[in-house]
């Protein structure tokens, strides 16, 4: 059976859920091992666009230039399309090392929406602007989507990962050459570092997949991060 979705940006989609049929892309371990296989699940169970939203689409989305958040609210939906609204995952507990599950339910995640002068920026290809605490030098960037975290991916470290996702997303900073942002980026301090990811993704759309969750054995509270892999497609597996 298949029903519409409202995408963070207004982009509106008619999906379907996982059938036995797309067992094949859980049995591909090099799409697993690249995470190309949540593009192969996009690809099955997007049926059609009923509203562009901010994007020119002639037929079906191009994966590559969604929005982030578009394209993790579509997968969400699909799971939950595919084997219902509740999810439980393994967690290890920071305090005390105790093993345990959390169960949630994927539409109580919070959602947020595309603001409209950004998603009117998308469109048009306009670069939003903020600036470096520290000096006051502006920054031109723009709203990630899906090909930027594919080529991020291929840093070695997840440090790596998170700084080439920034450059990628970087225009323009005042008083620096374009060839030398990566490097400019790679001397900030660290305050004005995550000063800055945070101005980026709070213009981002899209589900909020970092939780909140509390040890039942001594009561230590940790952020862990949704794991959307191969297990969040097998009911029961983390």
């Amino acid at each position: 059976m298949s029903t519409t979705i409202e995408c963070p940006s207004g982009l509106s989609l008619v999906i379907r859920g996982l059938q036995a049929r797309e067992l094949k892309i859980f049995q591909d371990r090099a799409l697993i091992k690249s995470g190309l296989f949540l593009d192969r699940i996009l690809a099955a169970c997007v049926e059609s666009v009923t509203e562009s939203g901010p994007y020119d689409f002639e037929a079906l989305p191009n994966w590559d230039q969604v929005l982030q958040g578009d394209k993790y609210f579509t997968l969400l939906r699909i799971r939950a399309e595919s084997f219902g609204d509740d999810f439980s995952f393994p967690v290890k507990c920071s305090g005390c090392d105790e093993k345990y599950q959390w169960d949630l339910k994927l539409s109580d995640l919070p959602l947020k929406r595309l603001a409209p002068a950004d998603a009117q920026a998308f469109k048009t290809g306009t670069p939003l602007v903020a600036k470096i605490p520290s000096s006051g030098a502006s920054i031109k960037f723009r709203l990630a989507v899906g090909k930027d975290e594919k080529m991020a991916a291929k840093a070695k470290t997840e440090q790596n990962a998170i700084l080439a996702m920034l450059a990628l997303r970087i225009s323009e900073i005042e008083n620096v050459e374009a060839k030398d942002i990566k490097g400019y980026l790679e001397t900030l301090s660290l305050g004005d570092f995550f000063a800055m990811l945070k101005e980026m993704g709070n213009r981002d759309c899209g589900v909020e997949t970092s939780i909140d969750v509390a040890c039942p054995s001594c009561g230590n509270e940790q952020p862990v991060e949704l794991p959307i892999g191969a297990g969040f497609w097998n009911p029961g597996r983390g």
